[in-house]
């Protein structure tokens, strides 16, 4: 938890400046060099696994996650934008989200496979299927914010500090924004760390080690089902109070409870993510597309990066299921906190 801990604080760290620079050259210049760092870091990892290169490589994958989850959500923005839909983006993000979802299934069942060859077989198909995004990005547009949306060219070239100044504005003026991002930080510090620490729950209930990636695998494939089931515009709380019910049951060493639980978790997280990402997009737009959405992912990972070393303290001494009643509070503190613009996905413009 430690090591995880360094990793989510290195993300932090970058992740503001990422936007900022996803803003200023172009989302889809930030997702080319993310995707290239992270082929380069998995290719490294993979070939020449050693602890120097293992702590080498832990910048690289945090930069690169840093420039493609504010970058890819901002490129989609700035698409909906130019095609004057921009009210899609939630509906695209759950799509986008259940794609996620489907890819990640895959993902878990092949790296289990290539686990069973050798360890590093994982990060070099990694690094070489990054690399082939590498080629693959280049056909998507090429779009950036334009001067026609801002107050002058000089605009668009502000520094850092301003931006974050424009953010920090936004934040005191936007109402209920302050309460939003506490329970981003509550949801996204839970969500982490269980499914973080998933696989520990899946094998504690029964299930041998190398059934694992199977059992990730089915979780996603179901999660993505229930996320597609879901009506739109769902209460946030109603979301909440799976994911609460959800991490408790975690705790049962039961394994088709704990089985069902993660399904929740995981589509709960699809369905609150993109609000997040819709919430902030329609807030602080004009701070820049990528920049609002590395917002989004600074306050999802920060809970994460601050209290991972406690966390993994409690799990030695409270067990699984004391990590699990922790995660659960953390979830019914973001649902009693979040705004009614955060539960039902509407500006302050909007009627409710």
């Amino acid at each position: 938890m430690t090591v995880e801990a360094v990793f989510g604080i290195l993300i932090v760290v970058f992740d503001l400046p990422a936007g900022h620079l996803a803003d200023r050259i172009g989302p889809r210049q930030a997702l080319l060099a993310g995707a290239f760092l992270e082929g380069m870091a998995s290719l490294l990892l993979g070939g020449l696994a050693n602890q120097a290169i293992f702590w080498i490589v832990q910048p690289l994958f945090a930069a690169a996650a840093a420039l493609t989850q504010g970058a890819d959500a901002g490129l989609a923005g700035l698409i909906l934008r130019h095609d004057k839909a921009l009210e899609d983006f939630e509906q695209g993000e759950q799509l986008f989200q259940r794609l996620a979802l489907v890819w990640t299934a895959a993902v878990y069942g092949l790296a289990s496979a290539l686990s069973l060859v050798s360890l590093r077989l994982p990060f070099i198909a990694t690094g070489v299927v990054q690399l082939l995004c590498v080629a693959g990005l280049f056909t998507v547009p090429n779009l950036r914010r334009t001067s026609a949306f801002l107050a002058d060219l000089e605009d668009d070239r502000r520094s850092l500090r301003r931006r974050v100044a424009d953010i920090i504005i936004v934040i005191h003026t936007s109402a209920g924004l302050r309460m939003d991002l506490l329970a981003m930080v509550a949801a996204g510090t839970g969500f982490s760390v269980l499914l973080y620490f998933l696989p520990f729950f899946l094998i504690a209930s029964g299930s041998s080690a190398s059934a694992v990636g199977v059992l990730l695998a089915a979780v996603a494939l179901a999660a993505a089902v229930v996320v597609h089931g879901l009506r739109p515009g769902l209460d946030l709380r109603v979301a909440g109070a799976i994911a609460v019910i959800a991490a408790v049951l975690l705790g049962v060493t039961v394994l088709p409870v704990v089985v069902i639980a993660a399904i929740c978790l995981q589509a709960v997280r699809a369905r609150l993510l993109p609000r997040f990402r819709q919430r902030l997009l329609r807030e602080m737009s004009e701070c820049g597309e990528a920049t609002a959405m590395s917002v989004v992912s600074t306050t999802t990972t920060l809970g994460f990066a601050v209290v991972a070393p406690a966390l993994g303290v409690l799990t030695s001494v409270l067990s699984l299921t004391g990590l699990a009643a922790v995660t659960g509070a953390l979830f019914l503190f973001a649902t009693l906190t979040m705004s009614i613009h955060l539960r039902y996905g509407r500006s302050l413009h909007e009627p409710f």
